[in-house]
């Protein structure tokens, strides 16, 4: 995984400026070229809620891309905030991320798990199958470049990168004006903590607490970045938290721990 996230970087970085010029150009496009509605589907969830199954079905339409989950801890975050006091014994990773939550500070212009998510997504569609089949590798750099502290843009910029790359001979399956894409906004991208602990060491639950209290600013500047912008369309998708929480328990636990089924009560 990391030979590939290396990968990832240096192929961007040895590349020449003419892609990252032709890509600036598709976030320069004035208002009136819109088409007038919707283009990015932002589902407002949670890990282990049913979320990938939902973006199969969406995928099977031609003009709707899943591009799935555009962070992640082990990768990169869209923010972060300074650690808090109550966690300062807990030892905590620190992740990184694009922005400071403190003080809307852009810190990283790249975010190679975005990068892997927008090439795999034009890779696997079903009008780019058989001898023809294009691997992409695309210069995400047009992304980052001025970008704010603003969730809603980074995602419409990515609808415009992936939608400018659907080739031509698929445009009688998807036409310019109707390609949209679909990314998923969930808690752990503003560095929330929604993982129930079920071996937890002392203090974790303040820590935890106070956490979420710092990622909840972040978290409705995201949300509410995405009320404001007209290409933006939200769904909140829920499942049954015990559900959703055995369900992350069953993948992610090691066997032979016991999973506690009061380990919402509280939540």
């Amino acid at each position: 995984m990391l030979l590939q996230v290396l990968s990832l970087v240096l192929g961007v970085a040895l590349q020449d400026n003419a892609a990252l010029q032709t890509n600036e150009a598709l976030h320069a496009q004035p208002a009136a070229e819109t088409s007038g509605r919707a283009e990015v589907l932002v589902l407002v969830s949670d890990h282990g809620s049913g979320t990938t199954n939902f973006g199969d079905i969406l995928n099977t339409h031609p003009c709707i891309l899943d591009v799935g989950e555009p962070f992640g801890s082990g990768y990169m975050l869209w923010t972060t905030y300074s650690q808090p006091a109550e966690c300062a014994a807990q030892n905590l990773t620190d992740h990184p991320a694009m922005f400071d939550a403190d003080n809307g500070k852009l810190e990283h212009a790249d975010n190679p798990k975005m990068t892997r998510e927008i090439n795999d997504v034009l890779t696997r569609q079903e009008w780019n199958k058989g001898a023809d089949k294009v691997y992409y590798n695309i210069d995400s750099r047009s992304l980052y470049v001025n970008l704010t502290y603003n969730l809603a843009e980074y995602f419409v910029r990515i609808r415009d990168l992936v939608c400018a790359h659907v080739p031509a001979s698929a445009r009688d399956l998807c036409p310019a004006a109707n390609c949209s894409i679909m990314l998923k906004m969930f808690p752990v991208y503003v560095d929330g903590d929604t993982v129930i602990d079920h071996t937890p060491s002392p203090g974790h639950a303040a820590c935890q607490a106070a956490q979420n209290v710092k990622a909840m600013k972040a978290w409705k500047d995201a949300l509410h970045s995405f009320e404001m912008d007209p290409k933006v369309a939200t769904l909140n998708f829920e499942r049954n938290e015990l559900d959703r929480q055995f369900s992350n328990f069953h993948r992610f636990t090691s066997i032979g721990t016991e999973f506690d089924c009061n380990c919402i009560d509280g939540l």
